[in-house]
């Protein structure tokens, strides 16, 4: 696992060099890959749809592909997918558990061509309880107060 992230690493720090930027999404007469990103919310899951065609209408082709989610406040990757073989397509529901901006990015090889990455940042949409869970929630938490005070005041009045 790590020679793996190693590996990415590298690549990606070589990718600027070699003219394979991310927002190259492949070459003109090359694979086209293309990252769609539902809107995100906490608490519900958002789709998360890859695809890598032969240019604009063409066809899916073949592909291993790396798939790299980071929390950027955090600076850590909270999910990995490592050179799966796909057909072209990948579609995955992913439960974003914070209001936070994430960057998924995602790098395909396809035999005989060089590596394409795409990226996206996204940011997650943080959600209030309802009120008719807040209500029950601090209505339970007054009466265990209230409940340990008075076995308290109880307990001091009988052993004195």
């Amino acid at each position: 696992m790590r020679a793996a992230w190693i590996l990415l690493s590298v690549v990606l720090a070589l990718a600027p060099a070699a003219g394979m930027t991310g927002d190259s999404k492949g070459s003109a007469d090359g694979p086209v890959a293309e990252l769609e990103v539902a809107p995100a919310v906490v608490g519900r899951p958002s789709r998360i749809d890859w695809r890598l065609t032969e240019g604009k209408g063409g066809g899916t082709v073949p592909a291993r592909l790396t798939l790299l989610i980071t929390h950027l406040e955090k600076g850590k990757r909270v999910f990995f997918l490592d050179a799966i073989p796909t057909d072209g397509r990948l579609s995955l529901r992913f439960h974003f558990t914070d209001g936070s901006a994430y960057r998924i990015t995602t790098i395909s090889w396809v035999q005989g061509s060089g590596p394409i990455q795409e990226e996206r940042e996204i940011h997650v949409t943080a959600v209030e309880p309802p009120r008719e869970a807040i209500y029950p929630s601090l209505l339970l938490f007054l009466t265990v107060i209230a409940l340990g005070l008075s076995a308290g005041r109880f307990s001091r009045g009988r052993g004195g």
